[in-house]
């Protein structure tokens, strides 16, 4: 009676119970193999995300650093402006120092405006856009506070 009925009985069950292990082993196995696919593929998109984040900020330091430059150069011509008209005193001090130094403060602050349009530029995504302006009205504002004579129409262009 080497094998008895019992454990014959005890043999399936251990058999049984080795088959069902291993499927729950080969089902554990799958599910974490899948759940490191997902976390993987977060770590990739948190990776490109961080690597546009620091190309977005030097692309922003790079901008600021050429509006810094221009703006530098214009705030030195105003204050030169500003010191002349200083320099000459209360009784002979002359008006149009003052409003070519506030001339020369307005370009600062068209070329404050156009940050955005630089730092696209400078990232490579700028798009130009259309848009109907007045010849003249364009030029009198980049020459403003400058010795310019400027002869130029009055006429609407799409640019």
């Amino acid at each position: 009676p080497f094998l008895s009925s019992h454990s014959h009985s005890a043999w399936f069950c251990r058999i049984a119970a080795m088959g069902l292990w291993t499927a729950h082993l080969i089902r554990s196995s799958y599910v974490w193999e899948s759940e490191i696919q997902q976390q993987s593929k977060y770590i990739d998109t948190l990776r490109q995300a961080a690597a546009q984040s620091q190309q977005d900020l030097n692309d922003g330091q790079d901008a600021d650093s050429v509006l810094n430059h221009v703006l530098k150069n214009i705030m030195a011509d105003a204050m030169g402006c500003i010191e002349l008209f200083l320099k000459r005193g209360k009784n002979r001090a002359d008006p149009a120092f003052l409003s070519k130094a506030s001339d020369i403060l307005f370009r600062g602050m068209w070329w404050c405006k156009l940050r955005e349009a630089i730092l696209q530029m400078v990232a490579g995504r700028y798009e130009g856009k259309q848009e109907i302006v007045d010849v003249q009205d364009l030029t009198q504002d980049l020459v403003r506070g400058r010795e310019v004579t400027l002869e130029c129409s009055s006429q609407m262009v799409k640019l």
